[in-house]
């Protein structure tokens, strides 16, 4: 642990009772760790870097009038420390080491106490003979357009007098060497050797890294600055709004939109779309379209109403090769004048009619032109649909003026025989076209029977840059199975930018059965949004029409985990209370005033804490649900959470109980069952340093587990330390199962160094690594459909319920549950599709936050005081790397009761892990087979 340097100051004295309210103490209380710095040994032409902390635990503000500085050759402050300091701050200061001469050298850093005196902390090092030099001492790549590249020559000259086997390393990003972040030099005593790097830009502006040999640690060694600028067009349109004004029916209007590459290098339109109307034509040179530095072309627009319409409301979406926004939305306004008629919703379903049941809906005609249009007749044809009494006279309407009209659908014994009903609403007008409106419903229980109730799942608010999942289950009464033909967006109907929806589960349903259409939806605007899904099963009448809801928000309350499923369970065994929670991902504080369950008869019991209670940004509440017993059937409902401030989150309840006595039965389906994504959480604290060798010496007992060449896996090496802002953040790009010296640049990797804070957050820093939107550098390491490993790697407990944690930063202090939860959620439930497995090398008894997270995936916990656990890493490696053969199970199963097929076919080559319910294949199944478990579930 590190020596503590304290320097308190009591600025007040306090509660004298002088009449008057009594006067608080106010104390300022400055501690600075560590307490000293030793840099060690460098070679002149290397730098170091240490951290030093500059707390203030009193509650008066730290204003020095001096800002900290440093004493010492070779010694410098790279990054200041921000001040004034608030009471509970923290700010840390860089200093780095780079010896310009022989021998020892001593300095220090000089704060001042709050009391004006000055607060020293000591700084030793020496510098010896450089072994290694690079030449020249800067590489300048030029400007070079994104997407290409341009290489340079670096010469490293070996000046000792043995032979050198060292890593030459890239720090920063746009530039590699052997197409990597790392290369190791062998270099004979007294050569140079050539080295070539590459500059390959992957976004426009400027780039800046430095090369360096690493002859003293982690990035330290004599080093060359690199520069480069990368060239990338971008976009710009004007107008950004076009207004055709008032057009007649029959008639054409041009418009020009000015399309500008205000970027560097060139711009190249690929595509011109014109989204909600036909009657707008775009006309240009031919596609692509390519636009130099600084240069434009006009696109010319031509509307042709073919009918009065009161509001265009179309959009032009240009798409380039602009590396930030490659799209670019133009909405396109105007009107035509005369008589429009307009029917709102476009189609109509009823949902599902048993004989004899009826249901009234209300439809709205609409006046959808500049002028008044005569309505004439309203027609209504098909098997039991019919216009409620009084069936409207004619009437004329003024324009944006609606008539409500009520119709009426009952079912009939050949409506049930036919398995529902389709029929049209037809709208007549003066001078306009005949307005039609397709009618339908469900009916019976003879052959396939689709119901979805409710046909909608609310997403909840989302914040701009995250996503949110939800499914809508789909239950067949009928006698025969339901094979899905078709799932597509519905015609006439909203399905708006960002959402996604997958029918993977719903490609049969057995009678009686059920499945889902899940939902996802990535924000990228605010306001509310909707996506529409038609699904066609094979012999049904009509159409099942199911929907997802959503709002968009600029940053808010989000539920955390979108989705929590329980089950399959048996009916009559009780089901274990999991963790819910809300998120503040916003920048301001919110008041959670009421959290409810929708709806309120859902079998699930979650109690709520005190309310209102006030969210911190950052800030998790955290609750446990836990489902009811209940009979057979699936439930869903939503947790739902809102604010004083007008905002929603929800979370999605689901429950699945199957009937007493039964056994149940599930399936998955292997996708992507050879890509396997590992994350390496690796404590960077003082004492790591050991642990740390063990863990890069022995790679191959870890990947020897990867023996199929199928195989295709990232690794991703962060560390624990949150709060100093290394943890989360990949240390560099992140490799495959194609880097070239892989072992050697997993080795670099996970030597994260011994200069991170004492409070160790693996489990936090896991969370932000696997989140692309917080660190960009990140993306693409996750992959949604991958089988995944963590495996942390620490001396010490998970700190995210220490006090001190929540008070600097609330995101990063969350229950184990949670995680476990997050963990769940980024498979949208279904983690046997794309299986998790936790690992921990720690200190066993020590750490029960690890073993919890652990425990919920059947994870692997090795002992790090052991003398032998890096050879262990084996058993962690052939978990990881045979994850898509690990198919957990929803309910306990009792032993001998499973039986498993693959593809129709019963295997008996699997084994029950004990103590756990996973099952893992003695091989794995081939990628896309459905692998179906039965069993019987004990309580």
């Amino acid at each position: 642990m590190s020596r503590v340097a304290r320097v308190l100051l009591v600025l007040l004295a306090a509660s004298c009772d002088c009449g008057g309210e009594p006067i608080d103490q106010v104390v300022v209380e400055l501690r600075v760790t560590p307490a000293n710095v030793d840099f060690g040994r460098l070679p002149i032409g290397a730098r170091a870097t240490a951290t030093i902390a500059v707390i203030n635990d009193g509650n008066g503000p730290y204003a020095p009038t001096a800002a900290p500085a440093v004493q010492g050759g070779g010694y410098a402050l790279t990054a200041p420390c921000a001040l004034p300091m608030a009471p509970n701050a923290l700010c840390e200061l860089a200093v780095e080491f780079a010896p310009q001469q022989e021998g020892a050298s001593a300095g220090s850093v000089v704060i001042e106490a709050p009391d004006g005196t000055a607060l020293l902390v000591p700084l030793t090092g020496a510098g010896d003979p450089p072994a290694v030099s690079l030449a020249p001492a800067t590489l300048d790549f030029g400007a070079i357009a994104v997407g290409t590249g341009a290489q340079r020559a670096l010469t490293v000259t070996n000046l000792s007098g043995e032979r050198l086997a060292l890593p030459l390393v890239i720090d920063g990003a746009g530039f590699v060497v052997g197409g990597a972040a790392t290369t190791v030099l062998s270099i004979e005593a007294g050569e140079a050797l050539d080295v070539a790097i590459d500059f390959l830009p992957a976004r426009g502006g400027p780039y800046q890294a430095r090369a360096l040999v690493e002859i003293c640690g982690t990035l330290c060694g004599p080093e060359v600055a690199l520069g480069g600028e990368g060239l990338a067009p971008r976009i710009e349109a004007d107008p950004r709004t076009v207004d055709y004004g008032e057009v007649a029916a029959g008639a054409s209007a041009n418009a020009v939109v000015t399309l500008r590459n205000a970027g560097t290098g060139g711009l190249v339109v690929t595509a011109l779309e014109v989204l909600a109307s036909d009657a707008v034509a775009p006309a240009t040179d031919p596609m692509p379209l390519q636009i130099a530095e600084g240069g434009s072309a006009a696109v010319t627009l031509t509307w042709t109403p073919a009918q009065p319409v009161g509001a265009l409301g179309a959009s032009l979406l240009v798409h380039s090769n602009d590396p930030v926004s490659p799209e670019v939305l133009i909405p396109l306004e105007g009107s035509s004048p005369g008589p429009a008629l307009q029917l709102v919703p476009s189609a109509l379903h009823f949902g599902v009619l048993d004989p004899g049941q009826a249901r009234e809906v209300e439809v709205v005609a609409r006046s959808a032109g500049t002028v008044p249009v005569a309505l004439s007749g309203f027609v209504v044809d098909g098997d039991g649909f019919s216009l409620v009494a009084p069936t409207p006279s004619a009437t004329a309407l003024g324009p944006g003026a609606a008539l409500v009209l009520r119709l009426r659908a009952e079912g009939s014994a050949s409506a049930a025989a036919a398995g529902g009903a389709e029929g049209t609403l037809t709208v007549t007008g003066e001078g306009v076209p005949d307005a039609l409106m397709p009618l339908a419903y469900l009916s019976g229980t003879t052959g396939c029977q689709p119901r979805a109730s409710p046909a909608n799942t609310n997403l909840g608010a989302v914040p701009i840059g995250r996503g949110s999942q939800g499914s809508v289950t789909v239950q067949n009464v009928g006698d025969a199975p339901c094979d899905l033909q078709r799932a597509a967006p519905a015609d006439g109907l909203s399905f708006d930018d960002g959402f996604t929806f997958s029918a993977a589960r719903l490609a049969t349903v057995a009678p009686g059965g059920s499945g889902s259409l899940d939902f996802g939806f990535t924000s990228s605007n605010t306001g509310s949004h909707s996506a529409f899904v038609s699904l066609t099963f094979a012999g049904t009448a009509a159409e099942l029409l199911v929907s997802a809801t959503a709002r968009g928000v600029a940053g808010a309350l989000v539920g955390d985990p979108p989705l929590l499923e329980f089950g399959p369970v048996v009916e009559g065994c009780p089901t274990e209370a999991r963790s819910a929670g809300f998120l503040n991902d916003g920048a301001a504080l919110v008041s959670v005033d009421a959290i409810e369950l929708d709806p309120p008869t859902a079998p699930f019991d979650a109690p709520p804490p005190t309310l209102p209670m006030a969210l911190e940004p950052g800030a998790l509440l955290s609750m446990d649900v836990a489902p009811r017993l209940a009979p057979a059937g699936t439930y869903d409902a939503d947790l739902v959470a809102r604010t004083s401030e007008g905002l929603e989150a929800r979370v999605h309840l689901r429950l699945h109980v199957e009937p007493a006595g039964s056994a149940i039965t599930e399936t998955f389906v292997v996708a992507g069952s050879t890509a396997v994504d590992v994350l390496f959480v690796v404590d960077d604290s003082g004492s790591m340093f050991d642990d740390q060798e063990i863990l890069a010496a022995n790679f191959d007992a870890f990947i020897a587990g990867a023996s199929d060449p199928n195989l295709d896996f990232h690794i991703g090496v962060t560390t624990t330390d949150v709060l100093g802002g290394t943890g989360g953040p990949l240390v560099g790009p992140f490799l495959r199962d194609s880097t070239p010296g892989l072992a050697a640049l997993f080795a670099d990797q996970v030597r994260v160094g011994v200069e991170g804070g004492g409070l160790e957050l693996g489990l936090e820093a896991m969370r932000r690594a696997l989140d692309d939107y917080a660190n960009t550098t990140n993306a693409g390491f996750a992959r949604p459909s991958a089988a995944l490993s963590v495996v942390v790697v620490s001396d010490e407990e998970d700190g995210g319920d220490i006090p001190d944690v929540a008070a600097l930063d609330p995101s990063a202090a969350r229950p184990p549950e949670a995680y476990v939860e997050f963990l769940n959620g980024l498979k949208i439930g279904s983690v046997t599709n794309a299986p998790v497995l936790f690992s921990m090398v720690g200190t066993p008894l020590w750490a029960p936050r690890y073993q919890f997270v652990a425990d919920a995936f059947s994870g692997v916990f090795l002992d790090i005081t052991a003398a032998d656990w890096g050879a262990q890493l084996s058993t962690i490696g052939n978990a990881t790397f045979g994850l898509q053969r690990l198919f957990r199970l929803g309910s306990p199963p009792q032993s001998g009761t499973i039986v498993v097929t693959i593809d129709g076919t019963p295997t008996t080559a699997f084994t029950l892990l004990p103590g756990t319910s996973a099952v893992l294949l003695d091989a794995p199944a081939p990628e896309g087979s459905v692998v179906v478990i039965t069993y019987q579930a004990g309580c």
